[in-house]
């Protein structure tokens, strides 16, 4: 359900507030709740920790779809269907082995970590990209 709220709100916001300021602050806040999970000590403090990590989690999907559609309008099919390809098919079959062989190796704390720095390594390639929407889009842009 959080992801759900997440999706709905962070999707609304990015439209106002721009693209690029709202995924720096979903990975920013993905990370965050991330190395929350090493404080997991109980099911009530997992169910806290998970459902503020649900908020980030599937946020930045609808933000950058509509990137995406911002930025290559008469590509953004071909666009997109590279992104989720990428991203959910050849990442899935790469995370899932090195996460699980982080976590044997050298535990969950490690494993947060990680993940943490991972999320955070998205906000260099972000740097590169522009806004498109707002007052950062260039004039001729915005027609």
């Amino acid at each position: 359900m959080t992801g759900w709220l997440g999706q709905v709100v962070w999707g609304t916001w990015s439209d106002h507030a721009g693209r690029k300021f709202a995924i720096r602050f979903l990975v920013i806040g993905w990370a965050l709740t991330l190395l929350a999970m090493i404080f997991i000590t109980s099911a009530a403090t997992a169910w806290i920790i998970l459902l503020a990590w649900g908020l980030f989690r599937n946020a930045p999907f609808p933000v950058t779809y509509a990137l995406l559609i911002d930025s290559v309008p008469r590509a953004a099919g071909t666009a997109m269907g590279i992104m989720i390809g990428i991203a959910l098919g050849v990442s899935g079959v790469l995370a899932a082995a090195a996460s699980g062989w982080i976590i044997d190796q050298y535990g969950f704390t490690v494993h947060y970590v990680v993940l943490a720095v991972i999320c955070l390594l998205g906000l260099f390639p972000l740097s590169r990209m522009t806004e498109t929407v707002g007052k950062d889009v260039p004039a001729a842009d915005q027609a």
